[in-house]
């Protein structure tokens, strides 16, 4: 074994982050090496001290990108890549015909960090909250291929596929959501407004009234007194377990615990597997190897306990075992799933078979979300619909009964 020797790299880290630092090996390649041992890309590697060739990256300023900006970004930036321009003159021709203030800055600081001699997938790996992971592990391969404006076209039509699917089931929950807020707000007024206004016409029925009319009016008087600091405590707390939640080990526990509902959990598994297969069949066809495609897609997947079973099944793949034997020792995708991702591998259609797959569970996604709605919509109103005629009903018969009292009757 010979000498060591220490380089210096600048490598992309699986969450987007640009990573600098320091490694011990023989050569570069075996440099090259730990560092995607470590679940790193490495974008530079050179002997420490000696200048490096990639500009730190601009800082990217907080600066958030919607889907839809995002999409609309990368297909002008292919369009004007296949027209012939150069890709700073590109950013800074899309930069200039932006109108919206946020993607315009983020344009310039991308223009700017490219026309420093930094990649333009080390930029956008530098700017994680506007480009996801998957956007920079693409972008690396589209540039040692020559195939960016394609790459950028297909990252594109798979932003908009992913953010429509999202926008259906918004739309699904839109009604349910106005007629929830909407009962609650009329149980609020009749709760906090219309009894108290009766108190005093209830106060005639002396201990006369019904039980269930002096539980709402002593809820009435606890709201008006303690109603703001019950409001604030719960709002605490929402928040705190918000924040909870943020940690890795919290989300991991949060979502196993959420595929395992009746009827929510078969549809975020579905959702998860279609959305991972839909991400890593475009890296594999973008020329993302495989290793590095599953690292990234498994992390986009959007549940915490779904990207950890596609993490071991990645550690497996790089054991030697075939994907589908990996994912199928992990029983991490349904059952359906992994025997077709087993065919197409087998065949050698890998690619196109993880978008059948995609299709397959999207559908059913979409089917599922469909009979969730159709038991939610009536369930809620029902529920809401029958709390109100509740609070009526009895506020009619304390009214009935204050009257009687009033009148003398037994």
């Amino acid at each position: 074994m010979g000498a060591t020797r220490q380089f210096d790299y600048v490598a992309i880290a699986a969450d987007g982050r640009t990573l600098r630092g320091r490694v011990e090996a023989e050569d570069q390649r075996g440099a090259a090496r730990r560092i995607q041992e470590g679940g790193h890309l490495p974008m530079e590697i050179r002997p420490a001290g000696e200048a490096s060739l990639i500009a730190a990256p601009v800082a990217a300023g907080g600066i958030r990108l919607r889907p839809r900006e995002m999409a609309r970004l990368a297909r002008g930036l292919s369009l004007l890549l296949s027209a012939g321009l150069q890709l700073d003159v590109a950013l800074d021709a899309l930069a200039g015909s932006e109108t919206s203030s946020g993607p315009r800055r983020l344009l310039r600081g991308l223009h700017e960090t490219v026309r420093g001699g930094t990649p333009l997938s080390a930029a956008v790996a530098a700017r994680p909250g506007a480009f996801p992971g998957w956007y920079a592990a693409a972008i690396t391969t589209a540039e040692g291929t020559g195939r960016l404006p394609a790459v950028l076209d297909r990252l594109a039509a798979e932003t908009l596929r992913l953010e429509r699917v999202a926008e259906r089931i918004r739309a699904g929950l839109t009604y349910p959501a106005v007629v929830l807020v909407l009962a609650l707000g009329v149980v609020m007024v009749l709760v906090g407004v219309v009894l108290p206004a009766l108190e005093p016409l209830f106060s005639a029925a002396g201990g006369k009234l019904p039980a269930s009319t002096r539980l709402m009016l002593d809820a009435a008087a606890w709201l008006r007194e303690w109603g703001a600091i019950g409001a604030a405590g719960l709002l605490s707390a929402g928040l705190v377990a918000w924040r909870a939640m943020q940690a890795p080990e919290a989300r991991l526990w949060r979502d196993a615990r959420l595929l395992r509902l009746p009827l929510v959990g078969p549809l975020l598994w579905r959702s998860a597997t279609a959305r991972f297969t839909r991400l890593l069949g475009t890296l594999l066809g973008a020329g993302v190897p495989l290793a590095e495609a599953l690292q990234h897609a498994g992390a986009a997947a959007g549940n915490a306990a779904v990207a950890a079973g596609l993490e071991r099944a990645r550690a497996g793949l790089s054991a030697g075992s075939t994907f589908a034997a990996a994912l199928a020792r992990e029983a991490v995708l349904p059952r359906l799933a992994t025997t077709l991702i087993g065919i197409g591998e087998e065949g050698g259609r890998l690619r196109e078979m993880l978008e059948e797959v995609a299709v397959i569970h999207e559908e059913e996604a979409e089917r599922a979300t469909e009979r969730l709605l159709a038991l939610l919509v009536p369930g809620v109103t029902l529920l809401l619909g029958g709390l109100v005629a509740g609070i009526v009903l009895t506020t009619l018969n304390a009214i009935l009964g204050a009257n009687s009292a009033a009148l003398g009757s037994p």
